[in-house]
């Protein structure tokens, strides 16, 4: 009896000594795994960050912008772009050719929060225009600190941009201007008055 109690007991250390390394391996593969993840996520957040996006230009005027801008925290080297479909604005087929050779080109460095522009199209014009492209996928590489980043591909939905949005800049535009000469205008009485009170003086003396 003594015998057999000695055999369970020995099993079951022998059951709970496998169970305790089972667990430590387990344990040393979840931390592990938890530092290659605190690893990416740390390197991820010191990579550039480089956007593709077409906007409207700012001030009414209308025009629609092909934009790219790093977002991220450092510096983004060698970045380079490839547009499928290429871009149609329909402004001309000559400069149609040159925005797809400016955008081509590779671009040294670009720092944080920098940005570059180029004009892709009118939008009133283009919106009338049923037969350009309406998508565009831009797809984004580039080099950060550690090396090359993965590259980045947006969708550009031409139908998204609200044509409205583009009226009410350059409606918005326009009524400043308006505001500008109305200031102008209403100084002309005032400017009139001034003149005749100098003549009437200058008659009195």
């Amino acid at each position: 009896m003594t015998e057999i109690l000695t055999l369970v007991l020995s099993a079951v250390a022998v059951l709970v000594s496998v169970v305790a390394v089972l667990y430590s391996r387990n344990q040393t593969g979840v931390a592990a795994a938890q530092l290659q993840l605190a690893q990416q996520i740390r390197r991820e957040g010191a990579e550039p960050y480089v956007m593709a996006d077409i906007v409207p230009q700012r001030g009414g005027s209308g025009l629609l912008m092909f934009r790219i801008e790093n977002v991220g925290p450092t510096l983004a080297r060698d970045v380079q772009l490839t547009v499928s479909p290429p871009f149609q604005g329909g402004e001309s087929e000559e400069w149609d050719q040159r925005l797809a050779r400016v955008v081509a080109r590779k671009i040294a460095v670009l720092p944080p929060r920098r940005h570059i522009e180029w004009h892709f199209a009118f939008g009133p014009r283009l919106f009338e225009n049923s037969s350009l492209p309406r998508q565009y996928t831009v797809t984004v590489t580039a080099a950060g600190p550690f090396g090359p980043v993965e590259p980045l591909t947006y969708v550009i939905d031409l139908d998204a941009i609200d044509a409205s949005a583009i009226e009410r800049g350059t409606i918005e535009a326009s009524l400043a201007k308006i505001a500008d000469h109305t200031k102008v205008l209403g100084n002309i009485p005032r400017g009139i008055s001034s003149v005749a009170e100098a003549l009437r003086e200058r008659g009195d003396a």
